[in-house]
């Protein structure tokens, strides 16, 4: 068939341009080849050569005059297979648009050797990385390519007129014998086939690596870049490779197929194959999901013990399987080949889980399966099968662990943390254990090789190292003993550098220096950060150019031109990168002279990323101006959906609730921090990447229950009450350059009031309100007012306003303020947010804020009798004047609506408030301000025994107030005294007789109660309780109910609740209630029995006790008040030898021939002494005798109190009026 066609390989030649102070030659070559290595995927040096060349200094950025930073100009030339050529050039454009992905790759390579770290912080800028140029030669020709010729077997540095190329080889273990591949981002996760013939890795940048290994050495690499977003794990299982990302998809992929099978896994957090290699299972929420690897069908998925998502998996080679969720970790022990039989979760498959002191993450499982260890935060807790499990060690790092693995033969434990280190245990004690310093770049994932004689780390710079599992520390300079120094795949060798010690001459002409400097026409724009919809306006300040006009246009992007040339003209299409260009506009008068609006579409641009705002001043359709970058301006796209301000209290566990846009790059990976100021931009070539703005309050983002939630949550109690604070985001972290913290939009206000009472308040003009405050929540200076929105301003003192003024807090005891607040001018029916401003109206420091409390407006000022009665079924209220208008309704529930949100409960049908007929005020008091409503509830729903707030709308249910409560409730009973004004005289075995309703409901159970209080609610314990007994019945067959009650521990002349429990004491349902007011009398016996009418009379009587000189007795129709015609009150004199105690009573002004209740006041309540006296005519009989005859007349002299009306007649005994 002829010879075979040549091999062919693809030569890559480029450039590229640092500045940094302090390097040598050799150090720049050794990291730039290594930090080339790692970019283009090459996995032999010798496939690479560099040439450099040391142009002259520049000045520093200060302006001081002296050269400081020294600029590297690097020609390089790399060999690939054909088949990377294409995805080469693209990286390299990337890098040439963008040059902080190679810079991100340079810093640790730098830092490895021997640059110090502080000078590669300080100075490192990386200026350009050139576009290649590509060419395809056969492999026997790639020597004719490489120009230059080497001297020495290792390395070679030979001195040019164009600079020093190096070549090196993988001869010796050195300094650059470290790394085993570089991703573009962080390493999250690493994973060893099981017969360590290979190892993967997982990175942000969306791809994963896969090294096949001979021992220390690398055979082969290759790349899965299937994933749309990070790759967060990996596992290996015998031919098959699985990674699982944050686009919630894992993918199969082995050197037949790729992708060899497609599965769906929302968030996933662990991902590891059986020890059989037949089933792939992955953490997803609270289920542990399952695949058979033969068909990739889903197999019957396992659920943590209590149902929370799962934070963490393991699984060891004997198949024991844990998860670990919050505070929980579940076992179960799974069957050498599952994946053929089917999993069935039988009990013996099952073995008991067990209660971890916190929420456990990085699981790994001992070798013995009798052992796990998990982290939380900077603690590594350790458990062991002592049937149950049990906390055998607690080791403490300080500072945050990002990994964990259990050695192969069990008797190692490695943990990495943030700062670089790794810290190795032995399991015999667990005692102080070495630890390996990494160049202080944070550790993210480690596994153990199978054999246990490798540790693989991967580090925040997307850095993988091989560490010697048994070396007791780790070198860190580049003479350490070649046994102890971490060991780099991608084996280097020793450098070697000829290069003659030439001085570089100054510059002796004025030159071009290849930089552009753009003059912007624009001084600011705010604000600094835009929402992601087609409407977003910049307010523009031109003021100091005066060069803007409607011809001038802007647009974000995220490079206006380039560094050091200008760009083309913009693209007619917007794309991630860039908007569209629109024109300037003018802004409104009210705003600064020369300001200018620009109207963006901001949809297509990537949330969470900072873009330049570009300005054109000629506008883009013209070539004389091109477009450049407005000063050091940067805009923030929020992830996240525009929402009110939040408040949180001043606790602990609070939580900031968060919506992000669909599609954007919201994660548990995302930092979030809480600013009192701006979130910042960022610098230009930062690197390590920190957060802009240090806070106290920050965390990492928490996954919410719905679609796109998210949580962040903090401990309240670490804000300052009164602060408004910015949310500001990093979607890939602090440690990643890609994203940078910005300004979400959304706002936290810190309330240092927790609590508020009372939550219902009249529209009066003095309500006084107790708070309770955090510490430091209720300063001196602090005001607060009541209004329908906290963005109202209260009133200034005198001016009108419909927001009531602001008032001081006053200190009270503890943590509690009190405030009298006025209500007026706001409508009753109205729900009022309670509004501070801690550093009081007048200071600018703090702006006001919501504290999230809201106290309703209720218009009611009294009822009659809290109680209502079933067969009657009317309540009478008193409303404040003009507070229920017509159209005002009220119903009974157990919870009222509050805040515009439904009650509990609403049993009771809407009823309208009607007028009632005038008369005195249900309370006893002046109605000339207040209106009388009458409510008429349906009866038929309520419930016997049960408790009922007068719930009210006073502008009616379509009106825009909310229903809430009124301040008052009622107790609804079936049973009420069988007099009108009930009283108990001060001893025990006292009956009291009760009627039942005599249209419905009939009397109590057996179970019913009945006892006397000051309150129902607040009993005494111990306070004597009555069962019902039946009894005659009364007037119209009324079913009746005696009560015995023993009132001797009762004080005389006070009234006190006769109160009913339906269902008794024992049972919970139904709670006391009021029935009756029952009035303690003094009196034992009265003298005479009547009175006559027409002047001042004397009366006597005896107190069985609680009388005195202050108390006074007076004659009334009802001793309530709710009926007129009331005498003049007497004071009781003192008492005579037999007891008795004298008083005159005016009766001039009642009605003859009538009763009238006794009443007893002791200067605090009025109450019926149970006495009623008759008020006679003022008559003389002339007659002493009649004759028992029909017809005998009888002569009467009649001064007072008769009429043409008035009737007589003759009896033994003139009955009472009851």
């Amino acid at each position: 068939p002829g010879p075979a066609p040549p091999a062919l390989v693809t030569v890559i030649s480029g450039a590229l341009s640092f500045s940094i102070d302090g390097a040598t030659e050799e150090q720049v070559a050794e990291a730039v080849t290594a930090a080339l290595m790692a970019f283009f995927g090459v996995t032999d040096v010798s496939n690479i050569r560099v040439t450099v060349r040391q142009a002259s200094a520049r000045r520093l950025d200060s302006g001081e005059r002296r050269l400081a930073l020294t600029t590297w100009v690097v020609t390089y030339q790399v060999v690939l297979e054909t088949e990377q050529a294409e995805s080469a050039r693209q990286v390299a454009k990337e890098a040439n648009s963008n040059t902080t992905s190679f810079a991100y790759l340079l810093v640790p390579e730098l830092e490895a050797a021997g640059v110090d770290k502080a000078l590669i912080d300080a100075s490192l800028d990386v200026i350009e990385f050139a576009e290649v140029t590509l060419a395809t030669v056969e492999v026997d020709a790639v020597e004719q390519v490489f120009t230059t010729q080497t001297t020495t077997p290792q390395a070679n540095a030979t001195n040019g007129t164009n600079g020093t190329t190096w070549q090196f080889s993988s001869g010796s273990q050195r300094r650059l014998s470290r790394l085993l591949y570089s991703h573009y981002g962080p390493v999250r996760n690493l994973a060893f086939s099981k017969d360590g013939s290979a190892l993967a890795a997982a990175s942000d940048d969306e791809t994963a690596s896969l090294h096949e290994l001979r021992g220390a050495a690398i055979e082969s690499s290759s790349f899965i870049r299937l994933h749309s977003d990070w790759v967060a794990y990996v596992a290996i299982g015998g031919k098959y490779t699985a990674t699982a990302g944050m686009d919630d998809i894992i993918y199969v992929t082995s050197s037949e197929c790729s992708p060899c099978a497609t599965l769906n896994a929302r968030d996933t957090q662990a991902l590891v194959f059986t020890p059989d290699n037949g089933c792939l299972i992955a953490a997803s929420g609270s289920k542990l999901l399952m695949w058979n690897t033969s068909t990739w069908n889903s197999m019957e998925a396992l659920s943590s013990e209590n149902g929370e998502p799962i934070v963490s998996a393991a699984i060891n080679m004997d198949g024991l399987l844990a998860a670990s969720s919050v505070a929980t970790v579940s076992l179960w022990h799974l069957e050498t080949g599952i994946a053929s039989r089917g999993f069935l979760q039988s009990a013996e498959q099952i073995r008991a889980g067990f209660t971890a002191p916190c929420e456990l993450q990085g699981l790994t499982i001992h070798a013995d399966g009798k052992a796990l260890a998990g982290y939380c935060d900077s603690r590594v807790y350790v458990f062991q099968d002592l049937e149950p499990w049990q906390e055998v060690a607690n080791l403490e790092v300080n500072i945050p662990i990002h990994c964990l693995d259990f050695s192969p033969d069990g008797k190692l434990l490695a943990a990495g943390d943030e700062e670089g280190t790794v810290t190795i245990w032995s399991t015999a004690d667990y005692a102080d254990a070495p630890e390996k310093m990494l160049n202080s770049h944070g550790v993210l994932s480690l596994k153990f090789s199978p054999d246990g004689e490798f540790l693989a780390v991967g580090d925040v710079f997307g850095t993988v190292y091989l560490l010697d599992a048994h070396a007791t520390e780790i070198a860190d300079s580049a003479d350490a003993p070649e046994e102890t120094v971490v060991r780099r795949l991608s084996a280097l060798g020793d450098v070697a550098n000829t290069t003659d010690n030439e001085t570089v001459k100054p510059l002796q002409e004025i030159g071009d220096s290849g930089w552009l400097v753009y003059v912007s026409p624009v001084e600011s724009a705010t604000p600094t950060m835009l929402a992601r919809s087609v409407s977003e306006v910049l307010t523009l300040d031109c003021s100091a150019s005066g060069l803007c006009s409607t011809g001038s246009e802007g647009y974000l992007a995220k490079s206006c031109g380039g560094y050091g040339k200008l760009s083309g003209k913009l693209p007619s299409t917007a794309s991630s990168e860039r908007s569209s260009a629109v024109a300037f506009g003018a802004a409104s008068n009210e705003s600064a002279a020369d300001s200018w609006l620009l109207e963006l579409d901001t949809t297509q641009l990537e949330p969470g990323l900072h873009y330049l705002l570009c300005v054109d001043l000629d506008g883009t359709s013209q070539t004389t101006l091109s477009p450049g970058q407005s000063s050091a301006l940067q805009i923030y796209i929020s992830p996240v959906l525009p929402a009110d301000v939040q408040t949180l209290e001043a606790v602990e566990d609070r939580v900031i609730q968060l919506q992000c846009y669909p599609g954007s790059s919201c994660s548990s990976f995302a930092a979030w921090h809480l600013i009192d100021g701006d979130c910042g931009v960022p610098a230009d070539s930062t690197f390590p990447p920190t957060p802009m703005v240090p806070s106290q309050v920050s965390g990492k983002l928490e996954k919410a229950t719905q679609a796109s939630s998210w949580k962040a949550v903090l401990d309240g109690r670490d804000l300052q009450p009164g602060v408004h604070y910015r949310l500001c985001l990093d979607l890939d972290g602090p440690m990643h350059s890609r994203h940078w913290s910005g300004d979400t939009g959304l706002q936290v206000y810190a309330s240092g009031i927790l609590a508020l009472s009372p939550l219902q308040i009249l529209t009066t003009q003095a309500e006084k309100l107790t708070l309770t405050c955090s510490d430091g929540g209720c300063p001196p200076q602090a005001e607060a007012w009541l209004a329908v929105n906290c963005e109202e301003a209260p009133a200034a003192a005198g001016s009108p306003s419909a927001t009531p003024p602001a008032a001081v807090l006053a200190a009270a005891s503890g943590n509690a303020a009190e405030v009298i607040l006025d209500t007026i001018p706001p409508t009753a029916g109205q729900v009022l947010e309670l509004c501070t401003d801690l550093d009081g109206t007048g200071a600018e420091v703090l702006q006001p804020g919501r504290t999230l409390l809201t106290v309703y407006l209720s218009g009611v000022a009294a009822i009659a009798d809290p109680w209502l009665q079933t067969w009657d079924g009317s309540l009478a209220l008193e409303c404040a004047s003009g507070a229920c208008p017509s159209g005002a309704q009220a119903y009974l529930a157990t919870d009222c609506a509050m805040s515009g949100m439904p009650g509990k409960a609403v049993p009771s049908p809407r009823a309208e408030l009607r007028p009632a007929a005038a008369g005195p005020s249900v309370m006893g008091a002046d109605t000339s301000d207040g209106d009388m409503r009458t409510l008429a509830p349906d009866m038929r729903v309520l419930v016997p025994g049960a408790h009922y707030r007068i719930c009210t709308d006073l502008d009616g249910e379509s009106g825009p107030f909310p229903a809430g409560y009124s301040l008052f409730g009622v107790f609804v009973t079936r049973v009420r005294p069988s007099v009108s004004s009930p009283l108990v005289q001060q001893a025990s075995s006292q009956t009291l007789l009760l009627d039942c309703d005599p249209v419905s409901r009939g009397c109590p159970l057996a179970d019913a109660e009945v006892f006397l209080a000051e309150d129902c609610f607040d009993v005494p314990p111990g306070l004597a309780r009555s069962k019902l007994h039946a009894a005659a019945p009364g007037p119209g067959n009324v079913q009746r109910r005696a009560v015995v009650l023993d009132a001797t521990s009762l004080s005389a002349m006070r009234q006190y609740r006769l109160c009913l429990d339906e269902d008794g004491k024992e049972a919970p349902a139904l709670k006391a209630g009021p029935i009756a007011n029952i009035f303690v009398s003094p009196l034992g016996a009265v003298k005479p029995a009547m009175l006559v009418a027409g002047a001042t009379r004397q009366l006597m009587l005896k107190c069985s006790f609680g009388c005195s000189l202050e108390t006074e007795v007076s004659l009334a129709s009802r001793c309530d008040g709710s009926a007129g015609n009331a005498s003049v009150a007497g004071v009781l004199g003192p008492t005579d030898g037999s007891g008795w105690q004298r008083t005159m009573l005016d009766v001039t002004r009642l009605e003859a021939s009538r009763f009238y209740e006794l009443c007893v006041t002791d200067g605090n309540s009025t109450g019926a002494s149970g006495e009623a006296l008759f008020l006679c005519p003022d008559v003389t009989v002339m007659e002493a005798a009649v004759y028992a005859a029909p017809l005998q007349k009888l002569s009467l002299s009649c001064l007072a109190g008769c009429d043409a009306m008035a009737r007589a007649h003759l009896a033994t005994h003139c009955p009472k009026w009851d």
